[in-house]
């Protein structure tokens, strides 16, 4: 007879969210994949790439999920890394190449917002440089607001759509920043950026790209036009997103009333129907820079899947206030 038994990662960030404090926070031993992430770190930290996959933002990443302390050496080396960076030191590109120092400068999500990013899930705030990417998060989200169609914001190029000269956008990275920052959090700037959110929502862009010269760039997506609609999404992918960013949504409490709607409409059907209609888990299993939702090392069984996906949508009924 097999026993089907969760991961202690799964098991301790359950626990969390009922306030259940007898379940032991998992050291990097007790799961596969945080073993992969010590593995890299022994290779030196310095020679690992910034950015994607098996990169110093990934790993720090799954630490955070997975419950790792932050006062664990390994945790401490690749955080003193990412601390240590800046724009005169070429590991910040590793991983980015070309386009991170194009995104900085279209403000659009390159390496210098993404190590500040990297530093707010760490739960870094006072630092200079991250406090002006909170300054430039709110900036770029509160410019949507008097927007009144996306003809304003991106036009067709070829068979894509491209951001127009002189627009700036959010991006998946600011939106990671007012999530897990507290500083900016005035009644003021909430209902403001509340709002932006809101008219994206309405606006409903296309997957846009940046023409830079000759080439086209692709920017750390909100893909926000699937964040009304989760119901009529075909790829795997996408509901890896949606899952992600409503959380971020939610975390920051910048949902506006209609969007509040629909995930708690949807919400209870993520572990059963989704469950069902996954095929590819990648994109929930393999952790990267845009990817990453599931606790489980794998979800060959059922019931692991399941369990995974219970945790995400008790996750958001909790931050939706649902006790």
């Amino acid at each position: 007879m097999c026993v089907f038994l969760v991961s202690l990662p799964l098991r301790y960030r359950i626990a969390r969210l009922t306030g259940d404090e007898s379940v032991q926070r998992p050291a990097i031993a007790d799961h596969p994949r945080t073993i992969a992430c010590a593995q890299l770190i022994e290779q030196g930290v310095e020679n690992l790439p910034f950015h994607g996959f098996d990169s110093l933002e990934s790993i720090l990443k799954i630490f955070g999920e997975h419950g790792i302390d932050r006062n664990d050496p390994y945790y401490q080396m690749v955080y003193r890394q990412v601390e240590s960076l800046n724009q005169s030191k070429p590991q910040l590109y590793r991983g980015l190449t070309k386009p991170g120092l194009i995104l900085d400068e279209l403000r659009a999500g390159g390496a210098m917002l993404i190590r500040a990013a990297i530093l707010a899930r760490a739960g870094v705030e006072d630092e200079a440089a991250i406090k002006n990417e909170i300054a430039e998060a709110l900036d770029l989200f509160i410019g949507l607001v008097a927007i009144k169609h996306k003809d304003e914001l991106v036009m067709p190029y070829k068979n894509k759509f491209i951001v127009r000269s002189g627009v700036f956008l959010p991006s998946y990275y600011h939106l990671v920043i007012l999530a897990y920052t507290q500083s900016w959090r005035s009644w003021e700037n909430i209902t403001q950026v509340r709002q932006a959110v809101t008219n994206l929502c309405r606006l409903a862009l296309p997957h846009t790209l940046i023409k830079f010269g000759s080439q086209l760039v692709a920017p750390a997506s909100l893909n926000e036009r699937h964040w009304m609609s989760p119901r009529e999404i075909h790829y795997d992918s996408e509901k890896a997103m949606w899952i992600e960013r409503i959380i971020l949504l939610l975390r920051a409490g910048i949902a506006g009333e209609a969007l509040l709607k629909i995930i708690e409409g949807f919400a209870p059907s993520i572990p059963g129907q989704w469950a069902k209609d996954i095929r590819n888990s990648h994109f929930f299993l393999k952790w990267g820079a845009y990817s990453g939702v599931a606790l489980e090392p794998d979800w060959k069984s059922r019931e692991r899947k399941q369990i995974d996906l219970w945790f995400r949508q008790r996750q958001i009924d909790l931050l939706l206030g649902k006790g």
